[in-house]
């Protein structure tokens, strides 16, 4: 009875997804267990379950006096195993649900604090409704861009200006460093100083973060900023990164790049995490065609550059990631003095996704995958057109892949 109802209970779990592949969970002497293992056990309780019964009826029914007595004890102990089993389900290790965060408006929070700090700006009042524009411009941009995210090319895409209002923008932007520096400096978490794959990128360190940045963080993983997402890329059940593993805020110098590539495509959590969305948001006022540093989005075969997207300041843009997406500003930029080009890149995930997205049936993950041009630089006509290969395009030298 006891192997019974706890087979019962392990097949429920199963079947709702608590149960963790990789944890010791219900048979805690067996170590990991994962798919056949759990299924093997559990035939093997059942066997063991038939056996008890039978030995017990066997012991009802003889003659002998002991026989009766093991199997009546048979019988209570396993009465009490399963009562045991079905009351306590902590028998087994649940999977911990990762879900936004249930805060719906921390930037509605910031808002409010800094229209009281500064009344003069148009008190809480304002702040209340530009609270309310907020929640309008998501819903409004769901609608205009919707449908083209869909039908964009090479992948699903939008770019939207001015999506969040012009105030947390300069708010955010006044809090990030202005001044070149050389060398690794004290604010960065990551640099990349040598010429590889990318180059002259820096990521600011989360402790370095001001009110409006954390604010807009906060924002960015708010279940109202989680479901705008959704709706507009049509993926569900998206959760936003916990941390900031390869997202945060990114400065990159005079002369940096970041050569094209595909995202790593998982988190190593439990369960794995599969990448499904990516977000930039650009924060350099008065940013200049001349100076470079445009995102370039590719096709499949890396010998059609698509979209070159000019990182104008306040610029919101959107993409479905998959293994296939090959996006980056590969063109090493120029910049003036003390002109940096930072942004914003954050990402969402899913449990699965589909098998159409990975390079194999079976979904492997992977690290950062960079590509090397077909057809020479974006501009090139022959990038233009996807019609040949352009001979002595002025690339930034690719190196070792390794996670962005």
């Amino acid at each position: 009875m006891a192997g019974f109802a706890l087979t019962w209970r392990t097949f429920i779990a199963i079947k709702a997804n608590k149960v963790r592949c990789t944890d010791r969970g219900i048979f805690s002497l067996f170590g990991p267990m994962c798919g056949l293992d759990v299924l093997v056990v559990l035939a093997l309780l059942c066997a063991a379950s038939c056996c008890c019964c039978v030995y017990c009826v066997n012991g009802l029914t003889s003659n002998r006096r002991y026989l009766r007595r093991v199997a009546c004890m048979c019988i209570c102990a396993s009465s009490a195993g399963a009562i045991y089993v079905l009351t306590h389900p902590t028998r087994y290790t649940e999977v911990p649900t990762w879900k936004p965060p249930t805060l719906d408006s921390p930037y509605d929070e910031w808002r409010m604090s800094s229209a009281t700090r500064s009344p003069p700006n148009g008190g809480a009042g304002a702040a209340a409704a530009g609270a309310m524009n907020l929640t309008a411009r998501l819903h409004d941009a769901v609608r205009q861009h919707g449908r083209r995210f869909h039908i964009a090319r090479p992948y699903k895409h939008a770019v939207i200006d001015e999506l969040l209002p012009m105030d947390i923008v300069d708010a955010v932007a006044a809090e990030l460093p202005d001044e070149s520096q050389s060398g690794c400096p004290h604010w960065a978490t990551k640099c990349y100083l040598q010429k590889g794959s990318e180059y002259q990128k820096k990521e600011l360190a989360p402790e370095a973060f001001g009110p409006a940045t954390r604010a807009l963080f906060r924002e960015l993983r708010s279940a109202r900023f989680v479901r705008f997402l959704e709706d507009l890329s049509g993926v569900s059940g998206l959760f936003p990164d916990p941390a900031y593993q390869g997202s945060g805020v990114h400065i990159t110098s005079d002369g940096g790049y970041l050569n094209v590539h595909a995202d790593f495509n998982a988190r190593h959590l439990q369960p794995v995490m599969h990448r499904r969305v990516n977000m930039f948001i650009y924060l350099t006022p008065g940013w200049q065609e001349e100076y470079g540093g445009h995102l370039e989005l590719w096709n499949r075969r890396m010998d059609k550059c698509e979209q070159r997207i000019l990182p104008s300041y306040g610029r919101f843009v959107v993409f479905r990631s998959d293994s296939f997406s090959y996006h980056g500003h590969p063109l090493p930029m120029r910049l003036p003095p003390n002109v940096m080009r930072r942004s914003i890149a954050f990402y969402y995930y899913t449990k699965t996704r589909p098998r159409r997205e990975c390079l194999d049936a079976k979904c492997k993950l992977h690290s950062t995958l960079f590509q090397v041009s077909r057809c020479g630089e974006c501009a090139a006509p022959a990038c233009r057109n996807a019609s040949g290969v352009s001979a002595g395009a002025r690339r930034a030298p690719v190196g070792v892949p390794r996670e962005s």
